[in-house]
């Protein structure tokens, strides 16, 4: 079960840390949220005229007065289905010290080309139950979150079948790949409903 709602806020898009403590606030009622991967929310804003129109999908009901709607998203092996997800295009290597066999820790790297993003997508996605059958990004940008901290993001849709069906459930619901709390990961549905 997801709650999903919508609503209108005065910051643009790109002011995603103030976006993230909205969301945060409307969910949890401004008290302190678990920190907890299963009941982060999820959120995508789009520009308006006045700020931003958001997007919002929790696993839990949002204690804040915000009208929202349950579902429960239902997949089956072998559909197919089709999304439009924002994501950061990046990757975790994993990076070892002088004199050191194991590794120590990870850096994080930007993807940049085309062949990467494509295997980078393809990886992610059979990771979490869906097999990438062809996809492309419709917008792809650098959204600065502190004077010093960027994220690159695109906007991408994709078709896919799905291999394994509670993965896929699991993935809409907890979103796909890094940077959540910054507006990414949440598939949204291009299928007709």
């Amino acid at each position: 079960m997801v709650f999903e709602f919508v609503y209108r806020s005065p910051h643009a898009p790109a002011d995603v840390y103030t976006l993230h403590q909205e969301v945060m606030d409307i969910v949890f009622a401004g008290g302190d949220a678990l920190n907890k991967e299963e009941t982060r929310p999820l959120w995508r804003a789009i520009k308006s005229d006045s700020g931003s129109i958001v997007l919002v999908r929790t696993s839990v009901p949002p204690l804040g007065e915000v009208k929202y709607r349950e579902h429960c998203a239902e997949f089956s092996v072998g559909a197919m289905r089709r999304f439009n997800c924002r994501l950061n295009l990046s990757r975790r290597l994993r990076q070892g010290h002088a004199g050191h066999d194991k590794p120590s820790g990870t850096r994080e790297i930007a993807l940049t080309v085309k062949e990467d993003i494509d295997e980078w997508l393809r990886l992610l996605l059979d990771h979490n139950g869906m097999a990438l059958q062809n996809a492309a990004m419709v917008s792809r940008g650098r959204l600065k979150v502190t004077p010093h901290h960027y994220i690159n993001t695109a906007d991408l849709v994709f078709n896919v079948r799905i291999t394994d069906a509670e993965r896929a459930r699991v993935a809409y619901n907890r979103g796909l790949g890094r940077k959540k709390a910054f507006g990414m990961g949440l598939l949204l549905s291009g299928d007709p409903s």
